[in-house]
C-alpha cells in the first residue's frame, strides 16, 4: 500500500469495484475487518493493477466533457486511452 499511497479502507474500496468489474479476482480470505492475502507479491500486484485502472479512470475524466449530463471524450482521446488500456494489459 506504500506503493500506490492507499489506506487500506481504499485498497479494499476499490478491489471491490474492480473484482466485480471483472478486472481482477481476488483470492484470500478476511481476518477481523482487514482482507487476509496469502502472498506479499499479489497485494503488489492489485496495488500496481489498480493504480494503473486510477490513472487511466483520472486521464478519462480530465479529458472528457459532459454533454447533457453524459460523459464524453473526443474520438482521439477515446483512442488514445484504448490503446494505454492495451499497453497495461
Amino acid at each position: 500500500m506504500r506503493q500506490t499511497g492507499l489506506t487500506a479502507g481504499n485498497l479494499s474500496s476499490h478491489t471491490s469495484k474492480l473484482e466485480a468489474a471483472g478486472y481482477i479476482e481476488v483470492a484470500g480470505g478476511v481476518c477481523g475487518q482487514k482482507a487476509a492475502y496469502d502472498a506479499p507479491d499479489e497485494i503488489r500486484n492489485m496495488g500496481e493493477t489498480l493504480q494503473l485502472k486510477i490513472n487511466e479512470e483520472r486521464i478519462y475524466r480530465e479529458k472528457s466533457t459532459i454533454e447533457k449530463g453524459t460523459r464524453r471524450l473526443s474520438e482521439h482521446d477515446m483512442q488514445s486511452l484504448k490503446s494505454t488500456q492495451k499497453g497495461n494489459k
